[in-house]
């Protein structure tokens, strides 16, 4: 058995992980705004809270419902880089917020925001995959193909502490 899978075993006996739906697992657009303002290390310029105020900004348009607005806040940030922004955006498109679901779009952004190691973005991505919304990365449908996808993000999020990935990693053991 592999060691992630005993982790996974021995927290779901101890009662240690809960399962949210995967929308409540962007518990930033609901909690996060205090954690986006949080100062943390800024250089000279002071850009890092720029970055966290504009973030705050967008989470307070999100809870509002201005998802447009959101979006213009956050689309400046997510193509600086910033992984938090790009899995917000990648939200903003799976949900259908800003008009009809774009799955590509918002596989796209969780990508990138992955590729970084975030770790709600992997989570969604290997979401996405397991529940067929997307192809695996080298263009298959198959299901192995997709399963294989989902675990590799499932787990990259899973280390990370991330208790739904954990959850449907070990659903991808059974």
């Amino acid at each position: 058995m592999r060691p992630s899978v005993i982790f996974l075993a021995s927290a779901l006996a101890a009662g240690a992980l809960s399962f949210a739906p995967s929308f409540a697992s962007f518990a930033p657009f609901a909690a996060g705004a205090a954690l986006a303002a949080a100062p943390g290390g800024q250089d000279a310029s002071g850009r890092a809270d720029a970055v966290s105020d504009a973030y705050a900004d967008a989470l307070a348009a999100f809870g509002e419902r201005h998802y447009a607005d959101a979006l213009e806040l956050l689309l400046p940030l997510a193509q600086g880089g910033d992984s938090r922004a790009q899995t917000m955006i990648g939200t903003l498109y799976r949900s259908g917020v800003l008009g009809l679901p774009d799955r590509d779009e918002a596989a796209i952004w969780f990508a990138a925001a992955a590729g970084q190691g975030h770790a709600p973005a992997q989570y969604n991505l290997g979401l996405m995959y397991f529940q067929r919304e997307i192809y695996a990365p080298d263009g298959a449908a198959t299901p192995e193909a997709l399963d294989s996808a989902a675990l590799e993000m499932f787990e990259a999020a899973a280390v990370q502490g991330h208790a739904a990935a954990q959850l449907y990693l070990g659903s991808l053991y059974r």
